[in-house]
């Protein structure tokens, strides 16, 4: 079973965030690169208003993100094959 910190590097490139600085600027700033860092890493463990942030930012389930059970994704196909169409 994988991590916390090892499904948000997941979460965090399966959205297009290549780098942690990259994902920490998505969150203004709110969520530092080093935490980011920590975080996946698992050095730290993220507190429940980061996991949130987080979770909304990369748009993913905060139940996926936290114990790893069910989705990851809370977007439909129909709304990632939007976002691919913006990034593309």
């Amino acid at each position: 079973m994988s991590t916390l910190g090892e499904r948000l590097v997941q979460a965090r490139k399966f959205r297009g965030y290549k780098t942690q600085d990259a994902l920490a600027a998505a969150t203004e700033n709110v969520v530092t690169r080093n935490a980011i860092a920590n975080i996946e890493s698992g050095r730290n463990n993220a507190q429940a208003p980061v996991v949130d942030l987080l979770c909304r930012t990369l748009q993913i389930s905060k139940e996926w993100l936290v114990s790893g059970d069910g989705q990851m994704s809370v977007l439909q196909e129909s709304d990632i094959y939007n976002e691919l169409c913006k990034k593309y």
